[in-house]
């Protein structure tokens, strides 16, 4: 608990008080039960008041520091999220450049995504919506550049309007094999930082953010 001017002009007072009344007291030694019962009352009048008055600095104080700790877990939280939401981003890219290169594989296989370089755009137009100035304070910034270059690059690739069968995942494997590790170690390592931040919004969407 912090210790602060009000409490300490509060403290300052009550000794000055109980000062006061020792001082009285032995100035003026009671010399009869009428006097004695008079300086009872009045002590016990001040220690009342002292009491009072401890009791609402120590409940004071402990609403301050339920307020702090609230305000730290929402600050945490929020925090979590926005990672969560590059982490689903990262994941959500290793899932589609994966899935994607299956389907043109081969013919026959089948079309999970009609148009993947429009698939790639929206995910680009994402990464612009996420609060950049708090991933840079949470110190993912590398993360956020090249999953955003990531998401750019696989629709520049794809562009080429490939058919199934044509040959495209193996002349461009190198490239894909590439972009598909960078997603999937940005995937863990934010996966992992979520975990460490905030066990249990991980725990909430943990599924999620480890599904291939």
């Amino acid at each position: 608990m912090k210790f602060g001017f009000k409490r300490l002009v509060f403290w300052v007072g009550a000794v000055a008080a109980i000062g006061g009344l020792v001082w009285a007291f032995v100035t003026h030694w009671p010399q009869d039960s009428g006097a004695w019962a008079s300086w009872v009352q009045a002590f016990g009048a001040i220690a009342a008041i002292a009491a009072t008055g401890v009791y609402v600095q120590w409940q004071n104080a402990l609403e301050v520091e339920r307020t702090a700790a609230n305000d730290l877990k929402l600050m945490t939280r929020t925090r979590a999220a926005i990672l969560l939401s590059l982490q689903n981003l990262a994941a959500e890219l290793m899932r589609m450049n994966a899935l994607a290169g299956f389907q043109f594989d081969a013919p026959g296989n089948p079309v999970i995504y009609p148009d993947v370089v429009a698939e790639c755009n929206a995910i680009a137009l994402l990464f612009t919506q996420l609060p950049i100035d708090q991933i840079a304070t949470l110190g993912k910034m590398n993360a956020y550049l090249d999953l955003r270059r990531a998401a750019n690059e696989l629709g520049m690739v794809y562009s080429a309007k490939p058919e199934q069968g044509d040959g495209f995942y193996f002349r461009n494997r190198e490239q894909l094999t590439k972009i598909h590790r960078l997603c999937a170690a940005h995937a863990g390592d934010l996966a992992e930082e979520i975990q460490k931040l905030d066990p249990e919004l991980y725990d909430k969407n943990k599924d999620q953010m480890l599904r291939m």
